[in-house]
C-alpha cells in the first residue's frame, strides 16, 4: 500500500496494522489522558499511574477537496486550521492545517474512532488517511509530544505525501546517534 522511503529511526510506516507510541493506547477510547491502575502489579499497592498527556498539530499543507477534507477532519474530531499568516500562496492556494483539538489541556493524534454501527472502536491511522487528501507534491508533517508527569517524555514526527510514501522519526533516535560519541548513555527518564 505505501512505500516507506529512508528513515532516521525505526518507526511506524504507514499502513502500520498495530497501535504504537504513535497512536496511544490500544484499545483505549481516550487518546489524551490515560490513567491505568496497577491491579495486576504488587509493587504498585493497586495505585493509579501518573496522567499521560500530549500536544499535536501539523504544519499547513493544500489539500485536494476541501469539503471531503473537512468531513474526515471532523469525523476523527481534528480541528482544522487555516494558514492565517501566510494566507494563501503565491499561486493562490489555500493551506490548512490541523490538530487534535482543546480536549483537556491538549491532545495527541486519535487513533480510534467510535463506529457507530457496532458501538465499538475502529483503529485509525491519522497519516494514512490524510496522505488520500493532500493535493499533488504536498507533504503533510504531523509531530506530537506526550510526557507521563515528567518520568517518560516522547517526541514523534512523521511527514506523509498524497501517494502514501511516509518518513517518521522519533526522539528515541538520539540514543542511536549518541552511541557514535561514547558506551556510556543513560535514558532520560526515572
Amino acid at each position: 500500500m505505501s512505500e516507506r522511503t529512508e528513515g532516521v529511526a525505526i518507526g511506524r510506516p504507514l499502513g502500520h496494522s498495530e497501535p504504537s507510541r504513535w497512536s496511544g493506547s490500544p484499545g483505549g477510547s481516550d487518546p489524551v489522558r490515560v490513567t491505568p491502575t496497577c491491579m495486576n502489579n504488587p509493587n504498585r499497592n493497586n495505585k493509579t499511574m501518573a496522567n499521560y498527556y500530549a500536544t499535536a498539530r501539523s504544519n499547513y499543507f493544500a489539500v485536494k477537496d476541501e469539503k471531503a477534507f473537512r468531513e474526515w477532519a471532523a469525523r476523527l474530531g481534528l480541528t482544522v486550521v487555516e494558514d492565517a499568516v501566510r494566507g494563501k500562496s503565491a499561486k493562490g492556494i489555500r493551506r490548512f492545517g490541523i490538530s487534535p483539538g482543546n480536549r483537556d489541556g491538549g491532545g495527541g493524534w486519535p487513533f480510534n474512532v467510535r463506529n457507530e454501527e457496532t458501538g465499538g472502536y475502529d483503529f485509525v491511522v491519522v497519516a494514512e488517511q490524510l496522505s488520500g487528501h493532500l493535493a499533488d507534491d504536498e507533504v503533510a508533517v504531523l509531530v506530537e509530544v506526550r510526557y507521563n508527569d515528567l518520568r517518560y517524555v516522547t517526541g514523534l514526527a512523521e511527514a506523509v505525501n498524497n501517494k502514501g510514501n511516509a518518513e517518521f522519526v522519533s526522539l528515541d533516535s538520539i540514543y542511536t546517534a549518541a552511541r557514535r560519541l561514547g558506551k556510556n548513555i543513560t535514558r532520560a527518564e526515572y
